[in-house]
């Protein structure tokens, strides 16, 4: 130990998760999954540091293999919509029904497909969804048509809130499809659910595309028309001035832009906007900027730049964990992954606290006081 805290030398700690899982230190719960990317790992010699030392630590290097999906089962993966006659929006006490989408890894084209195959296959919807892909503006356009020789139309609207308190869903794929927040709604900040209908008479004004609120209020109509070739395009045609466009652009990759290397011992070192500002165990960020198939690669001239002071005195076992932004497990469905983790020993500086004024003049008066005993004795 006194070579290393004595000197620059680092310790390079490199951990390989099957190394991990093979000692018992897998934690994902038997029978949900068997991701590799929840761990802890024993040291056989454990770290002490000198009470007048304390640890920098630093992710030295990692490498992950790209076979993690876009779209994940429980956190992106669902689309709510109610089918509703035709000019009725679609309100709480409406049959909500779901469309799941297979786990995989989707391009703005390929999801079009997935989402028109799982629609009409499910017993609830009538119709046809018509989806096309603007590459000008990097969103989708829409159109629904019920089924040919129908005798009544039909309102599609995608549940995109929650009925009992109109707060969006958090496993939905509205964010991926192009329904955000911060553009949708009148620009104001706030999601609600979307409409499209066909009356089914094939006369003026046939068909209507809009936005309703889940617990309530009135329904907007944005767009109106009677031809065939139409695609709604997220203009707002009612505008009093030029139309304004609601939709925000198509991101497949919402939930995966980064990972996140988290671990028990940078639980004081890192604070995190999405713990509003708390402390988190987050270690690193490493941006995804591989093809699908590579390997996603941290060197050390790139992990060594971040720098974490520890306050723990002892290290004899790691917690590693390889999340989203939000904390929830990355699945690399079946492949392991490597890290190492860069410990440097610095010397720990005394940190001299200000004396307060008025003790400094009570301890000066103190000293004459005695000296003036002393004095008289």
């Amino acid at each position: 130990m006194e070579a290393e805290t004595g000197t620059a030398a680092s310790r390079v700690i490199f951990i390989n998760s099957l190394d991990a899982r093979e000692q018992g230190g897998n934690l994902t719960h038997p029978g949900t999954s068997y991701t590799t990317t929840d761990y802890k790992f024993h040291l056989q010699q454990p770290i002490a540091v000198p009470a007048e030392h304390s640890i920098v630590m630093s992710l030295h290097s990692c490498s992950i293999p790209y076979t993690f999906y876009n779209f994940r089962r429980g956190i992106n993966d669902m689309l709510r919509f109610s089918i509703t006659a035709t000019g009725v929006a679609a309100g709480p006490t409406d049959t909500i029904e779901t469309i799941y989408i297979s786990p995989g890894n989707y391009n703005a084209l390929s999801l079009i497909t997935e989402i028109q195959k799982k629609l009409e296959a499910h017993t609830a919807f009538d119709g046809k969804l018509n989806i096309r892909f603007n590459p000008d503006t990097s969103k989708y356009e829409w159109r629904y048509n019920i089924a040919a020789g129908h005798p009544h139309g039909h309102r599609l609207t995608f549940r995109l809130t929650q009925p009992s308190d109109d707060s969006d869903y958090d496993d939905d794929i509205s964010a991926e499809i192009g329904f955000d927040e911060m553009k949708w709604s009148n620009l104001g900040g706030v999601l609600t659910d979307v409409w499209f209908d066909d009356d089914g008479a094939g006369n003026a004004n046939s068909f209507t595309f809009g936005n309703s609120f889940g617990s309530g209020g009135t329904p907007l109509t944005y767009a109106t028309s009677t031809s065939t070739d139409y695609f709604w395009n997220g203009d707002n045609q009612f505008a009093p001035a030029p139309p304004i466009n609601y939709f925000s652009a198509v991101d497949v990759m919402a939930n995966n832009h980064s990972l996140f290397v988290r671990t028990n011992l940078s639980s004081h070192s890192v604070q995190d906007s999405t713990t509003n500002g708390a402390f988190s165990s987050i270690l690193a960020k490493i941006p995804v900027d591989e093809f699908r198939g590579n390997v996603i690669s941290l060197s050390p001239t790139d992990g060594a730049v971040h720098q974490l002071l520890l306050k723990v005195k002892v290290i004899d076992t790691i917690f590693i964990r390889l999340t989203d932004r939000k904390n929830r497990l990355i699945d690399l469905n079946g492949l392991d992954w490597n890290l190492s983790l860069q410990l440097d020993f610095i010397e720990t500086p005394q940190i001299e606290v200000a004396k307060d004024k008025r003790l400094e003049i009570e301890e000066k008066l103190y000293e004459q006081y005695k000296k003036s005993i002393e004095e008289k004795n």
